[in-house]
């Protein structure tokens, strides 16, 4: 940032109140820019740097305005604690949860810990390369897994780090299959969230006060949306139909407007009850029981 004052505001180094890592302040960053892009700069370092500055190791000022850790929003079924006995004896604790859609699109994975310290944030370890992990954040605590000499990361090669990028990956995997599967369909549109059904069901009596209790973040659940269902579709957290393909008129609608959605199910305005919480992943296609 050549407008910027680098040389008055240097970054500062100091010895943190643990002896066991260095605390990192920049001081500030002056920058000129309009207000926008000052608290999209803020915004970008909250979550990038979010779980470094939640432990106090770094502090950013931008123009005098400190940044603040943004944590992504996790869906209503919240954080899902875990202990899982690996093949090696050594006991794995953490948890994870599902972001909601559109919280923080880039960043998702694992922060993890090493005997109380934060050794790297968003880290990807067992996730592999599965779209719906896309959407888990967690953290581990990994006190038995060897870390490089600055403390900063893992020792991948380590037959520790192979161990619980293994057995994790296994863990997750066999996560869905213990959920209840109420329907499955093909997936229109990405994304994974929680929310409460609104059966709507075609034909003479679908009035515009049946329409109305679609609230926001309400799933849709139809045999298939009609163009007067617009200001409805744009409300709801996701779409379900039982009919239709990547071509049907609730299909391009929902990539239009970003909302995850599933189509083709056959059997959701059966299965899927008027008030019942349930969870969307539209990543694969299944609506499984949120309780």
């Amino acid at each position: 940032m050549k407008s910027g004052r680098w040389d008055k505001y240097p970054l500062i180094v100091r010895k943190g109140s643990k002896e066991s890592y260095t605390h990192i302040k920049i001081n500030n960053i002056i920058v000129k820019v309009d207000k926008k892009e000052i608290d999209k700069l803020a915004d970008e370092f909250g979550i990038r740097f979010g779980p470094f500055i939640s432990t106090n190791e770094v502090e950013i000022n931008i123009n005098n305005k400190k940044c603040k850790e943004i944590i992504p929003k996790l869906t209503s079924d919240g954080k899902k604690e875990f202990s899982l006995k690996l093949d090696d004896g050594h006991i794995l604790k953490g948890w994870f949860g599902f972001k909601l859609a559109g919280s923080v699109k880039e960043y998702y994975g694992f922060n993890t810990f090493r005997k109380g310290r934060l050794i790297t944030s968003y880290d990807k370890i067992g996730l592999g390369k599965d779209p719906k992990t896309k959407q888990i954040i967690g953290e581990l605590y990994m006190d038995h897994v060897p870390v490089s000499h600055n403390k900063r990361q893992w020792i991948t090669e380590s037959k520790e780090y192979k161990t619980v990028a293994k057995e994790l990956m296994k863990f997750l995997r066999d996560y869905d299959v213990r959920q209840k599967v109420l329907c499955k369909g093909f997936p229109a549109h990405p994304g994974r969230v929680e929310g409460i059904v609104r059966n709507i069901f075609l034909g003479a009596k679908t009035t515009r006060k049946e329409l109305e209790k679609i609230k926001p973040g309400d799933i849709l659940v139809t045999s298939m949306t009609r163009p007067y269902f617009l200001l409805q579709i744009r409300r709801a957290g996701a779409i379900v139909t039982d009919m239709g393909g990547m071509l049907c008129h609730a299909a391009i609608v929902a990539r239009e407007f970003n909302i995850p959605c599933i189509v083709g199910t056959q059997t959701a305005t059966k299965k899927l009850k008027d008030g019942q919480k349930v969870i969307v992943d539209a990543n694969e296609g299944v609506v499984y029981a949120a309780d």
